[in-house]
């Protein structure tokens, strides 16, 4: 459920947002005894805790999230998306690294991240840039591999458009399209 787990880690204290509601606001603080013990009822305050409608649609969402297994999807479909990922690098000049885990990952670029988000959302498919030259990759624990694919026949494209990686020594040029 948390990314500590993967490395055998226990921390004292974890806080939790985003998509513990299904993206109402609503927030936790996990602590161990010894720390929750020395907090006691209304000691802290909190914007987004306690609410009845975010606690019962966090509790349905985590239901659904054990029920349907969707913790292995992301691993596998996420594991699925940073091996396409790596292709790019290997493949496209314009593509330097690829990082991440699960279902959370990023492309490193050598240019600017913002014309290709623009040309993919042309094209259908939603990528986030950050940093300038970063493609962000965060969606939901519903995607699948055909999703994957989708994305990455759409990056392939535009990558393309800028740089390809030869087989041999040297990079050798793509044109890109004439314009509309």
């Amino acid at each position: 459920m948390f990314i500590f787990q993967s490395f055998g880690v226990t921390p004292d204290i974890v806080a939790i947002a985003k998509p513990l509601a299904a993206g109402l606001p609503l927030g936790a603080f996990l602590a161990k005894e010894e720390f929750a013990s020395a907090i006691s009822v209304g000691q802290h305050g909190t914007t987004f805790g306690g609410g009845p409608l975010a606690c019962r649609v966090a509790l349905e969402y985590l239901a659904i999230v054990e029920e349907e297994n969707l913790l292995e999807q992301v691993r596998r479909v996420g594991q699925y998306l940073q091996e396409q990922l790596k292709d790019l690098v290997d493949r496209y000049e314009a593509a330097r690294e690829c990082r991440g885990r699960g279902l959370i990952q990023g492309l490193q670029l050598e240019v600017p991240a913002r014309p290709i988000v623009e040309q993919a959302l042309a094209e259908g498919v939603l990528f986030n840039s950050t940093q300038d030259t970063v493609l962000r990759f965060l969606p939901p624990f519903l995607l699948q591999e055909k999703h994957v694919d989708k994305g990455m026949r759409v990056l392939k494209k535009l990558l393309g458009r800028r740089t390809r990686k030869s087989s041999g020594a040297g990079i050798s040029q793509v044109p890109a399209p004439a314009a509309n």
